[in-house]
């Protein structure tokens, strides 16, 4: 057995199907039936823009699909500032699903982060669906975000899973 094997051995508390906790937090074991890109305005040329200005990335669903996550790219100019990421998603206006990246992950260097959506809502055919993302309490950081485009569009893909629970 190799050293991490033994350590994660030692250490794994499973919580339940897919999921265990280590003395290190609970930590993500498998990705979720179905997981796959849902939708994406990645691909372009990007330029980092701070997180307090970058534009939402708003798109117009093309099928019907269960929101698991999201996945944006974010680095910080102080690493002594806590600020919380947090990402937003609405239709219609309505915010249908939120959530924030652990601040003490984001380095100095420019790194890919997956929020992932705890009530993982649908996304229906025709959706208006507007992505952005802040900071959790609003105040101005010294996170900086990939964006695109004139109006510094959050760069941002999209995950979806299957519907359903595990049998």
């Amino acid at each position: 057995m190799e050293a991490d094997e033994v350590r994660l051995a030692q250490d794994a508390r499973f919580d339940r199907v897919g999921e265990y906790r280590t003395r290190y937090g609970l930590t993500k074991l498998t990705n979720p039936i179905g997981y796959a890109s849902a939708w994406s305005n990645d691909g372009g040329t990007n330029t980092d823009y701070s997180v307090n200005s970058a534009g939402t990335y708003t798109f117009t669903a093309d099928a019907d699909k269960v929101l698991y996550s999201a996945k944006v790219c974010l680095f910080t100019v102080n690493p002594t500032n806590y600020a919380v990421p947090m990402i937003t998603v609405s239709v219609g206006g309505t915010e249908i699903a939120r959530s924030c990246i652990d601040p003490s992950e984001i380095t100095m260097e420019s790194q890919e982060f997956e929020a992932i959506f705890i009530n993982a809502p649908t996304i229906h055919n025709g959706d208006e669906v507007v992505v952005k993302i802040t900071t959790q309490d609003g105040r101005p950081s010294p996170l900086m975000v990939s964006t695109t485009g004139a109006e510094h569009t959050v760069v941002t893909t999209l995950y979806s899973a299957t519907a359903g629970a595990v049998t």
